[in-house]
């Protein structure tokens, strides 16, 4: 019901405070209810479903772009939402005692003060201000003060929203870092494909979502199958590392893409990125949840969620910041400055990818071309992130998985 974009943020922003959980409690329900040994096998399966989901959601966005109106984007969430709340409560019944928790409200709010500069300095940077300026260093010096001033708060509060007693524990302090990386590299290797998809393919915006089916594919594959091994094999160790590596991979082929690339040469390299995606979710899970004490265990995957899910939001303003700092470039160069005159704005362009199917010969090819550019660019970035987070994998202990909800004896490989 959004009038402005004002309202659209807000409204988001609410929609957050409810995916935030849905992201998290699903992994800690499976923790609560078995033991890590037997954790991995349904959290694959979880996470296989959400593989499913994310297929699903662009094919029926896409649908709605193409036939209806955005407005149905959200719109279709309330019967899928009432579905779900009607299952969890005649079919979730879980123990509990109730108890009354204190809210670390000054820690969520410095957070959002250490954050959200941050990420907005990274966007400005690239399409407004540039990197240099005094609104970029400003914003970034009062994101690192807050970040200073939320960790004092941490220290003291009764009950933090992010206690930093997880980051004494090696095997989660690693494990935490490696996915708060990993989330930044992994948004530039399946961001911009719809894009590609679009103007440089030239399909529409419900066959893009169609074509994400090899990645959701291999994503649902490497889950499960991930998942079931590390239950089978009782060792959590080699599925981040292989799963990065495939993702690697997959990004150094995704940054190899140009205007002559097929939606068949796109769709094996989202096959690819898949399989690596699918390991690295289950097993980051229970590397954490295995390593934490019970009473521990909701607190460190929701952490280990918001780790990934803050990289990913740095991972989203970062690389958008360069293929938006690139494609400003591009266009002017590719075009000339004699046909600039019969283009809208580059970013009227970036929002809508049939205006450049409208555009006159040979000036569209210029700017499909550029565009090709910019987002291969973009994702070419990821690629050395991805390796940090392959090296921080690497240095993750192993610890046996255990049978029991007992606080582990952390000994090291």
């Amino acid at each position: 019901l959004a009038q402005g974009m004002g309202q659209l943020v807000a409204f988001r922003a609410l929609q957050g405070i409810g995916a935030g959980g849905l992201l998290a409690l699903p992994m800690a329900i499976v923790g609560d209810i078995l033991p890590p040994a037997e954790r991995a096998r349904y959290q694959g399966y979880i996470a296989g479903t959400f593989a499913l989901a994310a297929l699903l959601g662009p094919l029926a966005g896409g649908f709605f772009v193409d036939v209806l109106n955005w407005r149905w984007v959200f719109l279709i969430n309330l019967p899928i939402g009432a579905v779900a709340m009607y299952v969890v409560q005649r079919r979730l019944h879980l123990d509990r005692v109730p108890t009354r928790r204190t809210i670390d409200y000054a820690g969520a709010a410095v957070l959002t003060l250490a954050t959200t500069p941050l990420i907005v300095a990274l966007l400005w940077a690239g399409e407004k201000y540039g990197w240099s300026s005094s609104e970029t260093i400003g914003l970034i010096v009062f994101g690192l003060v807050m970040t200073a001033l939320f960790i004092a708060i941490e220290l003291r509060a009764a009950e933090p929203i992010l206690p930093m007693n997880l980051f004494s524990n090696r095997v989660v302090r690693t494990t935490m870092i490696g996915g708060f990386i990993a989330g930044m590299g992994l948004y530039g290797v399946t961001a911009f494909v719809t894009l590609f998809l679009q103007v440089v393919n030239g399909v529409s915006a419900t066959a893009s979502g169609l074509l994400t089916l090899p990645n959701m594919i291999g994503v649902t594959l490497g889950s499960i199958v991930s998942g079931r091994l590390i239950a089978r094999y009782r060792d959590y160790k080699p599925f981040p590392i292989i799963g990065m590596a495939l993702l690697m991979l997959g990004a150094v082929l995704l940054g190899t893409m140009d205007v002559n690339t097929s939606v068949g040469g796109v769709a094996a390299r989202m096959f690819i990125t898949g399989l690596g995606m699918g390991q690295i979710g289950p097993s980051l899970t229970s590397i954490v949840q295995n390593a934490e004490p019970y009473r521990d265990l909701g607190v460190a995957t929701a952490g280990l969620s918001f780790a990934r899910s803050l990289g990913g939001s740095f991972g989203t303003a970062g690389l958008g910041a360069i293929y938006a700092s690139q494609l400003n470039k591009l266009i002017p160069q590719y075009v000339g400055a004699e046909a600039m005159a019969q283009l809208p704005d580059p970013a009227a362009l970036r929002g809508q990818p049939k205006v450049i199917r409208t555009l006159p010969q040979p000036v569209q090819d210029q700017v499909i071309h550029a565009f090709a550019e910019a987002i291969t660019t973009a994702v070419r970035w990821s690629v050395p992130v991805l390796a940090i987070a392959l090296v921080v994998f690497c240095f993750i202990p192993r610890l046996e998985l255990r049978d029991d909800f007992e606080a582990p004896a952390v000994v090291e490989a």
